[in-house]
């Protein structure tokens, strides 16, 4: 098999990896949201949407392009310097965690005027100041997906996709019939995204060692 034939076929399974991940976590994630809205009925999923909006709207801005810096770099020197590929993802998860908190500390000091004066839904505020955690998790898991696409892991990131939204459907339908209400369901998206970061963890120490 030719170098152009081989690397034919590895761009064939990559993306046959990818779709397959993305085409199963993303049913999962809708039976899951379908259960909430259920669970949560009107009056409490207009709260949990509105009181994600912020650390929702706050993530399109993306993290500066560092993810992207991370798989392209990574998928540089992973097969002349594994060790300096793993220096490039450690160096993008800090950021991400950094990035993160920053974000997280904004949007809770934002929070009271944005829900009082903007949104005029002051009784949200207790929400969104929570939700504004959500940020944490959520920028802690770019790097570590971005590292294992540059290392051409694209199975386990299939993988990631699908235990993220597993795990987020079991917890926030779980803890949606508890008591815990909304802030349940906003506890379960954080969870699905620290089970990504546990797992790619993982898989970045096992592939190094």
């Amino acid at each position: 098999m030719s170098d152009l034939e081989k690397l034919g076929k590895d761009l064939t399974t990559n993306y046959i990896n990818l779709l397959q991940g993305r085409f199963i976590s993303h049913i999962i994630g809708f039976i899951g949201s379908i259960l909430v809205i259920r669970i949560l009925e009107p009056t409490d999923y207009g709260i949990l949407s509105i009181a994600m909006s912020l650390p929702y709207t706050v993530s399109i801005f993306g993290n500066f392009v560092v993810n992207a810096a991370v798989t392209r770099f990574v998928a540089k020197y992973k097969e002349t310097d594994l060790t300096k590929a793993y220096s490039i993802i450690t160096s993008g998860i800090i950021f991400d965690i950094t990035y993160g908190v920053l974000l997280s500390i904004i949007g809770y000091l934002l929070t009271p005027f944005l829900f009082t004066f903007i949104y005029n839904k002051p009784q949200v505020i207790p929400y969104a100041e929570f939700a504004s955690l959500f940020t944490i998790p959520y920028w802690a898991s770019s790097s570590i997906f971005s590292g294992i696409l540059g290392l051409e892991l694209t199975k386990h990131n299939s993988e990631m996709w699908i235990l993220h939204y597993t795990t987020q459907t079991i917890f926030s339908v779980g803890l949606a019939l508890t008591y815990l209400k909304v802030y349940g369901v906003i506890i379960g998206y954080m969870i699905g995204y620290m089970s990504i970061v546990i797992y790619g963890i993982l898989i970045l120490m096992k592939n190094l060692f």
